[in-house]
């Protein structure tokens, strides 16, 4: 079997089984840490509560915003363009889109790609030197937090190798293989809150309002 049938085929089953059951375990535990029940009647609506904790946090507080403007930017930068990649990158829209999950949509353009790619590798290469030569920002580091911004570092360039056909003709299964190194990580590191996230602080913002505090 070749490397690239194994990236392609039983590596990406296996990475995407381990990164579903994983995901699933996080929500059921967070779900199961919120599961009691109100013992008082409720102040203001939930639903409203947990539908403005949801919009609130995607406009940062304005004095986060003042003490930490090129951070706050890098971040937003960051988030966009791996979203953007992801779900619009053309090469992604074939092999996981389409013959993975049998849907499809209009991709960005190559060049568009390209933009978001360089996007996300400078704005990861930047946050992780505020993180190495900012001694507060280091002070709170862990070491997962500079394997998870290095893995993303080399999957953004090695896939934007492998669609320009730079380096190694196996560059592409190198991409996909760090792919999955990923996909089987996140669960079980802080990355997973991108899922979770969401439900956790939908949960929250439920609770304060019937407490009748906004969230």
């Amino acid at each position: 079997m070749s490397l690239a049938s194994l990236a392609e085929g039983f590596l990406l089953k296996l990475a995407a089984l381990i990164f579903i059951a994983g995901l699933a375990a996080r929500v059921l535990f967070v779900l199961i840490r919120r599961s009691r029940g109100p013992h008082s009647t409720a102040l203001k609506s939930p639903v409203l509560g947990a539908a403005i904790s949801q919009v609130s946090w995607v406009v940062p507080r304005p004095g986060f915003l003042r003490r930490n403007p090129a951070r706050t930017a890098l971040a937003i930068a960051l988030h966009a363009a791996l979203f953007g990649i992801l779900l619009f990158e053309p090469c992604h829209n074939v092999y996981i889109w389409e013959e993975l999950l049998g849907t499809s949509w209009e991709p960005f353009s190559s060049e568009a790609a390209d933009i978001l790619s360089i996007i996300a590798a400078l704005a990861l290469a930047a946050l992780l030197a505020d993180r190495l030569f900012r001694r507060t920002v280091r002070a709170v580091s862990k070491s997962s937090d500079y394997f998870t911004t290095g893995l993303l570092e080399a999957i953004v360039i090695t896939g934007y190798a492998a669609s320009h056909s730079y380096g190694p003709e196996a560059m592409h299964e190198v991409h996909m293989l760090l792919a999955e190194a990923f996909l089987i990580y996140a669960p079980f590191g802080k990355i997973g809150h991108a899922v979770t996230f969401f439900i956790a602080r939908a949960l929250h913002g439920a609770e304060s309002a019937r407490r009748g505090v906004t969230p």
